[in-house]
C-alpha cells in the first residue's frame, strides 16, 4: 500500500512518471512510461532527489541506532 503512496508522491513532486494500474495495463501504457522516463526533466529531478536521499545517510544512521540499542541491553 505504501508503494502506491510513494509512487504518487514522487510523481506529484515531478520526480517520476505516473503510476501504472496493473488491472488495466496494456503494452501501450508500458511503452509510454518507458518513453516518459527519457524526459530530461524527470532525469534531472531524479538526480536531485537521489542527492537529497544520499545526503540523509539513512543506512549509516540506522546502523548507529541499532548499535546503540544493542549496547543498551
Amino acid at each position: 500500500m505504501d508503494q502506491a503512496f510513494w509512487a504518487h508522491r514522487l510523481f506529484s513532486k515531478g520526480y517520476s512518471v505516473g503510476t501504472l494500474k496493473e488491472k488495466n495495463l496494456e503494452s501501450v501504457d508500458l511503452i509510454k512510461a518507458f518513453k516518459d522516463m527519457e524526459n530530461k526533466e524527470y532525469i534531472r529531478n531524479a538526480k536531485e532527489i537521489k542527492n537529497i536521499i544520499e545526503s540523509e545517510k539513512g543506512l549509516e544512521n540506522v546502523v548507529k541506532y541499532i548499535e546503540k540499542v544493542y549496547k543498551s541491553f
